[in-house]
């Protein structure tokens, strides 16, 4: 990137890129991320799901691949400064979790708060699938997706770039930078492996029942882990926003 004489042919992200690199610095817009923030009402809620779309429908109603959401986590803080507080559900039985989902979902999320999430418009389109399958709880969930907001807006659009994010705005990208002592490394899943191990080793009849109190721990370890992240770059950037 250093023998890049003419950065005019490149997008602005691409020149941000290149611009972090070669200053050894990073872009920070304090006024950008502070209006991002002051956007925001509380409580606030820091939201993630987790879900199996399988090639063979799991349930009746489903097509083939269609999300059905099987946990979710979220973290919450009531009021500025107030205490961090964590809730989580994992369906744990071998039935349709829809109406489970929605119904802990509703009674955790207040009508007056903003619901953060990772790329929202994963979990909004689960939330809105899930009021379509749902029309008794449909008014609610719709509700929840007006609340719903994106942290990750903060790093897409460009108002704090770091080198060592690579290009990339992906939750692991951003916490190996801001947040380098968290880790995934305790957890043996990814993201594509939890639908799977729920269906086979924990609702599946024939799985080992030794294993499975492990796995649901597992499970719910690592749901909470992305948005205790979700919380934690939060927090570092509401530091910048009041220097």
């Amino acid at each position: 990137m250093q023998d890049i004489a003419d950065t005019s042919d490149f997008t602005d992200r691409q020149q941000n890129q290149i611009e972090t690199h070669t200053t050894n610095r990073e872009i920070i817009n304090e006024g950008e991320i502070a209006d991002i923030l002051n956007g925001y009402s509380y409580p606030l809620y820091f939201f993630d799901y987790e879900t199996f779309a399988p090639a063979i429908p799991a349930f009746d109603g489903y097509s083939p691949y269609t999300r059905m959401p099987i946990q979710f986590s979220l973290h919450s803080i009531d009021k500025k400064g107030g205490q961090l507080r964590h809730v989580d559900y994992l369906h744990e039985v071998n039935s349709d979790p829809s109406e489970a989902v929605a119904k802990h979902l509703i009674e955790q999320i207040d009508p007056l708060g903003t619901v953060l999430a990772w790329n929202v418009g994963f979990e909004r389109s689960v939330t809105n699938e899930l009021a379509s399958r749902l029309p008794e709880y449909e008014v609610p969930l719709r509700r929840i997706c007006g609340q719903m907001q994106d942290l990750m807006d903060v790093f897409s659009d460009q108002h704090y770039v770091h080198k060592g994010f690579k290009g990339r705005v992906a939750i692991e990208s951003v916490m190996n930078v801001l947040l380098p002592e968290m880790t995934y490394d305790h957890l043996p899943y990814t993201g594509q492996d939890v639908g799977f191990v729920w269906w086979s080793d924990i609702v599946n009849t024939g799985a080992d029942p030794s294993e499975r109190p492990k796995k649901v721990h597992l499970l719910k370890e690592y749901c909470k882990q992305d948005t205790f992240v979700m919380v934690e770059i939060f927090r570092i950037l509401n530091d910048i926003k009041r220097t």
